[in-house]
């Protein structure tokens, strides 16, 4: 176990620290402003769209998600995703979250379709 967890410990964190890049939306803007608008324009079109109240009445929200710490192996989570049914689990440091890994994808890596080196 100690030899799984050396080559693959914390493995999912590195793959899958895009946390950043999902909860703020406008740290690529350079790049993703549409032709014809000001950055400054878009600037203050996203912080309009930020300041809008979400309606979440109707969907359905796990109060409890499954959370994996960054440091647990590809092969532990693995047999957590199959024993507990789960398609995707929160990485978490500290309880912050860091990234969101997929069945498919610890799949991928297992087969070796995915490299983490």
């Amino acid at each position: 176990s100690s030899g799984i967890n050396a080559e693959y410990g914390g493995a999912i964190t590195r793959h899958h620290n895009k946390a950043g890049a999902f909860l703020n939306p406008m740290r690529d803007r350079a790049t993703s402003v549409p032709d014809g608008v000001t950055t400054q324009e878009y600037d203050r079109w996203c912080e309009s769209q930020l300041d809008k109240r979400m309606d979440f009445s109707r969907c359905p929200m796990d109060g409890a998600p499954f959370q994996l710490v960054e440091t647990t192996s590809i092969y532990k989570a693995h047999t957590l995703f199959g024993l507990l049914s789960l398609s995707h689990a929160y990485i978490t440091n500290v309880g912050r979250l860091v990234g969101v890994v997929t069945l498919n994808e610890i799949q991928e890596v297992i087969e070796g379709r995915i490299d983490l080196q």
